[in-house]
């Protein structure tokens, strides 16, 4: 019997077509989003200190969804871990920052190890969250490995003098602001999770001097703590000394969780805000805002003239008043958005800040906006509109274009109507007739399709019948039987295609 030939020329298109989607999306969409993102106020030399501020990354460990299954746990990780890699590395080689500043919040239960209630929560997970971390944001140049000695002990002094560790395109990776997420809040801190803290990113309560301006970095969870003096003294003594210095310079404040504001401002954020309101609640490991009392000496003491914050995950713009040296100062505010697709806001951004060696027209030193990412889940919605799309031409190509199904509206009668039209003196079926498929069809209409009984038996004709139908079943196995294989084929090569242009590469 003579096999149903199927053109796979549609594989060819629908792996072309997979090909142009995944790049599209995975490569052309991030750089895209992030040129749209300009430096504000960019100075016409290129002598601004340009910095990157990037909030709540919060990978998704083993217990940020507890109840979902494993399959879909992965699933998220991926895909939200994808989502942080690509943009984050389509904004380094677009933006060219000169740092990258953290606000907290690296992983989602960096803290969970040293509570009571989370015994599942082991060091293996804290470990291997830590090297998604790494594998995401501290993606070493291609010097750096081949200079092993040299460059990594000129890594580690500089580290010491400035506690700040160089990354790729000789831009600063500044990790020194915890996040409750990273050891806990409060007097839920311990020492043992600051410490690890300290061990793995690097030390709090830091001073960094970048293009004349000061930037504090105060760790306002151990600032919290009143009840271990070696968690909360570190912070309070940094404040201190800030407080003691004579103020030269301009000095902005990274603060994890925001500054104190009263409830009944909690509307106004400004327009940026998807939110109708900032929350102010608190719970195990949390609290949304600062202590009032500790908001108005951090005000006092620092006398910073811009503050960023982060934690709430969405944007917020807020003035604080604060009275130092018999005069009344007001100081702003920015609560930044969070990076990451998992964090309950539409669309996700990083904050761009820069630090003008001289004022510019507007007499500002300073300068920032918000830089958005690609909005989240588009991407699905694509390949899940891809992939109907490409079920639609297999089933096409193999169940309704093989030789003895017809293209589009042209139909072909059942096999044997040669067969009884040459069954030797020319009588049969007239030619011109157009017959439907279903068997039942042939059967009723006897006298239509005009089989001459004198010249085929009734025998004959249900002999074919039954021939008819056998081949048939043969043709629709043999096509369900290709349609399996070609739709196996398609995902495997997706698949392969797919993690090549997606694979976080692993840290060296």
């Amino acid at each position: 019997m003579k096999l149903y030939r199927i053109s796979n020329i549609h594989l060819v298109v629908l792996i072309a077509n997979w090909i142009t989607i995944i790049y599209f999306t995975e490569r052309l969409i991030p750089e895209y989003t992030a040129k749209k993102c300009k430096w504000p106020n960019a100075s016409d030399d290129g002598s601004d200190f340009n910095i990157m501020l990037v909030a709540d990354p919060q990978l998704i460990d083993n217990h940020t969804y507890a109840n979902r299954n494993g399959f879909l746990l992965r699933l998220t990780q991926h895909t939200t871990n994808k989502y942080l890699y690509k943009n984050f590395k389509s904004l380094k080689k677009i933006l060219n920052p000169k740092s990258v500043l953290f606000m907290g919040d690296y992983l989602d239960n960096g803290r969970l190890d040293f509570q009571g209630d989370y015994p599942s929560s082991t060091l293996e997970n804290y470990e291997n969250e830590m090297a998604k971390f790494n594998m995401i944001f501290r993606q070493e140049s291609k010097p750096l490995k081949k200079e092993k000695g040299k460059v990594k002990e000129k890594i580690k002094e500089k580290a010491k003098e400035n506690k700040e560790i160089i990354m790729e395109n000789n831009a600063e990776l500044i990790l020194n602001l915890p996040g409750n997420h990273d050891i806990g809040w409060s007097n839920g801190i311990t020492e043992q999770a600051l410490a690890r803290f300290h061990r793995n990113f690097n030390e709090t309560n830091v001073k960094i001097i970048r293009q004349n301006h000061e930037l504090i970095l105060l760790d306002t969870l151990s600032l919290s703590n009143t009840e271990i003096p070696e968690i909360y003294n570190p912070p309070r003594a940094f404040m201190e000394a800030i407080n003691n210095e004579e103020k030269y310079l301009k000095r902005i404040l990274f603060t994890h969780v925001p500054l104190y504001r009263p409830k009944e401002d909690c509307d106004k954020c400004g327009a940026l805000r998807e939110s109708q309101s900032f929350p102010i609640s608190k719970g195990f490991q949390y609290q949304t805002v600062l202590d009032n009392l500790l908001s108005k000496e951090i005000l006092t003491k620092i006398k910073p003239d811009l503050i960023f914050s982060a934690d709430d995950h969405d944007y917020c713009e807020y003035e604080h008043d604060f009275f130092d040296n018999y005069k009344d100062h007001k100081v702003k505010e920015v609560t930044i958005k969070s990076m990451s697709m998992a964090m309950g806001i539409y669309k996700p951004a990083v904050q761009l800040l820069s630090l003008h060696k001289e004022p510019n027209a507007k007499g500002h030193t300073f300068d920032y906006t918000i830089c958005y990412l690609p909005k989240p889940y588009n991407e699905v919605i694509i390949y899940c509109l891809n992939a109907a799309l490409t079920i639609i031409v297999l089933i096409f190509a193999v169940f309704l274009k093989s030789n003895n199904v017809s293209f589009i509206t042209q139909r072909k009668r059942p096999f044997f109507y040669d067969q009884l039209e040459n069954n030797g003196d020319g009588s049969g079926i007239n030619n011109n007739k157009s017959v439907s498929s279903r068997l039942l069809q042939y059967l009723e209409k006897d006298e239509e399709s005009k089989i001459d009984d004198d010249t085929i038996n009734r025998g004959s004709y249900i002999s074919n019948m039954k021939s008819f139908v056998k081949q048939n079943r043969r043709k629709t196995r043999f096509n369900i039987t290709i349609f399996t294989k070609q739709a196996c084929l398609l995902f495997i090569l997706v698949a392969v295609i797919y993690l090549s242009f997606t694979k976080v590469p692993n840290k060296s």
